[in-house]
């Protein structure tokens, strides 16, 4: 994490928010988010992978769901192409494809974070 933070400018690192998930005293991942007016926008979920598979994602999100501000309405998270877990998890979550990035590797989802937080209940 230290590694990756040093290649941030300080005005990056001030409109992300990294929450960090333990199991014990043991890391199991992390959530980097952004808000950017009324979106929350999921930039980058890490779980070690003995943690991948399991209900410790869907109670980080609903945590994640409890604290944001109440004029979020929109949740969006760019995800590779490859990657059809993410994807498939996306969907589950009300998420749909609205578009790519710039480079076209990644879709772009987007889906109401109300439908998305009634889903976690």
């Amino acid at each position: 994490m230290k590694i990756w933070l040093s290649y941030m400018t300080s005005e990056q690192i001030k409109e992300k928010q990294i929450l960090l998930m333990y199991v014990g005293e043991a890391l199991a991942g992390y959530l980097q988010y952004s808000i950017h007016e009324n979106i929350v926008l999921i930039e980058e979920i890490e779980i070690a992978p003995e943690y991948q598979r399991t209900v410790l994602f869907y109670h980080f999100l609903k945590y994640v769901g409890s604290i944001l501000p109440s004029h979020i309405e929109y949740a969006e998270a760019y995800i590779n192409k490859q990657n059809s877990n993410s994807q498939r998890i996306a969907q589950k979550l009300g998420m749909r494809i609205v578009g790519e990035n710039p480079n076209g590797h990644s879709f772009r989802y987007r889906g109401e974070l109300s439908s998305f937080i009634k889903m976690l209940r």
